[in-house]
């Protein structure tokens, strides 16, 4: 039964070393946008729409 269990607690120790080294973190890059990008995603250089007299004209 020694045997065993000596086996047993050198496997668990070998387990825990294992494991201890796979544990790593990746950085996430941080997306850079430039002033023209976010100007875009809020729309300011889309086409505006306005009413004239009813109807619905570009400006």
């Amino acid at each position: 039964m020694k045997g065993v269990k000596n086996q047993l607690r050198e496997w668990k120790k070998q387990s825990n070393q294992v494991k201890k080294k796979k544990k790593k973190k990746k950085k996430k890059r941080k997306e850079k946008f430039c002033t023209r990008e976010i100007e875009e995603l809020m729309g300011v250089h889309g086409p505006r729409y306005e009413r004239r007299r009813g109807a619905l004209r570009q400006k």
